[in-house]
């Protein structure tokens, strides 16, 4: 429907309105001219370009969300931070108790230290050892020299029989203690490896107990705000288990769903107005990230959007991204020249002898401090918009450009 066959309906709506103007009317003399409003702006309607967007909701998140956990198994003994705290890297956040992990490496050094007492025990073992085989070579060679000896003479038939026999089985037991005497140092060198394998054992036994220690003082990774708190003294803490969440408060970003048919307007490293209704202003976003996939239940897209800095951001605060949608001709009007009358919305409009008539528009959405008039008013058409309150229904208004 066009905005002139529009009029008769407004019309018909406006008579209400319109009659509580009927008395101040009444009372202007017949036949007399009434005087001309001063202080009034009047401005001819003209078409506008104005651009479309497409506003999607989102929620404002952290780029970078520590999760600090405990990598230990123990009792909570403190928790230094609550939640909305600012945390320094380092700072100890969660100590566990450690008296289970300090009883675990004193017995850890016990047991390095025997094992190293042992290992000097066997290492004197093995010095006794190879000076018995020392020992029992020097009396084999002067067995074996002796017996080659005597085989000689007892060819000859200068010694008896039994005389290099004696001498022969001389030979054969201090041969036979070389061997002994080897075996026994293989064995005291096996054990001696098996010490050093031990004390090796043992000493990262204490490495991993003392880092285990280590651990029970947990402390924040980086600089954060403290926006979660999960744990409190006396609780039991598992290896894996989240204790407190940290958030960066110098990366935040909007996580918005936008419409399938919308999505394809999205470009990566597009700068979009993000209005953040909480804090009551709006910050430039840049679309850094579009999730590869729709969500089938509400054929959305996740759109990602960096945030400036700004003191007031927080996760979880609600926002609303818009993204350009085209461009189209309409007409405006400033915001000062509507007439609010309980649920109905007016202007008016100056004909060609100056004047004032009060119209029912219909308003649309408002653009800075102008509002789109979907009906009731037609380009070229003047209207009142500075001192609409001076003015009432047939006022004559001395109108200023």
């Amino acid at each position: 429907m066009s905005a002139r066959s529009a009029r008769p309906v407004l019309l018909l709506a406006g008579l209400l309105l319109l009659a509580g103007c009927g008395s101040e009317r009444a009372a202007e003399v017949p036949g007399e001219r009434p005087a001309a409003v001063s202080g009034v702006r009047v401005e001819t309607v003209t078409p506008a370009a104005i651009r479309d967007a497409v506003e999607v909701a989102g929620t404002v998140r952290t780029r970078t969300q520590m999760v600090i956990a405990s990598k230990v198994q123990g009792y909570v003994r403190e928790v230094r931070a609550r939640q909305g705290d600012h945390v320094e890297h380092g700072r100890v956040l969660v100590t566990v108790d450690e008296r289970e992990l300090a009883a675990r490496a004193d017995r850890a050094r016990a047991a390095l230290a025997e094992a190293e007492m042992s290992l000097d025990e066997v290492k004197r073992t093995l010095e006794e050892a190879e000076a018995s085989l020392r020992s029992a070579a020097a009396e084999r060679a002067y067995a074996e020299a002796t017996a080659s000896r005597y085989r000689q003479l007892w060819q000859r038939e200068l010694v008896s029989a039994q005389d290099y026999e004696a001498v022969e089985a001389k030979r054969k037991s201090t041969a036979a203690a070389v061997e002994q005497a080897e075996a026994r140092i293989q064995s005291v060198r096996a054990r001696e490896k098996q010490m050093s394998y031990r004390i090796d054992a043992g000493a990262a036994e204490l490495r991993a107990t003392e880092i285990a220690l280590g651990e029970t003082r947990i402390t924040a990774p980086a600089t954060g705000v403290v926006v979660d708190r999960r744990v409190e003294p006396g609780d039991l803490a598992m290896p894996g288990q989240p204790l407190l969440v940290l958030d960066d408060p110098r990366a935040y970003r909007l996580e918005a769903e936008v419409g399938e048919s919308a999505v394809g307007r999205v470009r990566v490293g597009q700068r979009v107005p993000v209005v953040l209704d909480s804090l009551g202003r709006t910050l430039e976003g840049r679309v850094v990230e579009i999730i590869p996939a729709s969500d089938p239940s509400s054929r959305t897209v996740t759109v990602k959007l960096d945030l400036p800095v700004d003191p007031g951001l927080r996760s979880g605060l609600f926002g609303r991204a818009r993204f350009p949608a085209g461009e189209r001709q309409v007409l405006v009007v400033p915001s000062a020249a509507l007439v609010e009358r309980g649920q109905l919305t007016a202007v008016y409009v100056v004909d060609d002898q100056g004047i004032a008539r009060l119209r029912l528009v219909t308003a649309g959405a408002r653009h800075a401090d102008r509002v789109e008039i979907l009906s009731g008013l037609d380009a070229g058409e003047r209207v009142v918009v500075e001192g609409a309150s001076r003015v009432s229904d047939g006022s004559r208004v001395a109108a200023g450009p």
